[in-house]
């Protein structure tokens, strides 16, 4: 599923692509996920079970740009920025993945994709006695 296609960008702009898969288990809860930029919708439904989200984008040498996920499962969630200047530097070949499974989120910035790190993990509710 692939969104906001960037074709060109000028001399002074690099295109990034981001990827968002989901790798959680099959039958559990669906993944929602809600995907912007500062005044610019990505994504806001779920994300298929072994599918993924794409979207690509102009990054201007001023390094100010900057996408987050908000991501839903079951009781849990996570949010944070798949892109900015820190992770632009991780993402060789202008390429980030990002995976989604049971135990946290995963970036891989090499194409293909091999050896992702974790860098987040979900944000599980208290429990209520």
């Amino acid at each position: 599923m692939a969104f906001e296609e960037k074709r060109y960008c000028s001399i002074f702009l690099s295109k990034y692509t981001i990827h968002v898969g989901n790798l959680l288990p099959p039958n559990t809860p669906d993944l929602r996920a809600h995907c912007a930029a500062k005044n610019k919708e990505i994504w806001n439904s779920t994300i298929p079970v072994n599918n993924n989200i794409e979207w690509n984008f102009c990054y201007s040498f001023f390094r100010r740009t900057l996408y987050f996920c908000h991501f839903f499962w079951g009781s849990s969630d996570a949010s944070f920025d798949v892109f900015n200047s820190k992770i632009a530097d991780l993402c060789y070949g202008n390429i980030c993945y990002w995976e989604v499974r049971s135990d946290g989120m995963y970036l891989s910035g090499s194409n293909p994709p091999t050896n992702f790190k974790k860098m987040h993990d979900w944000n599980k509710p208290p429990h209520i006695a």
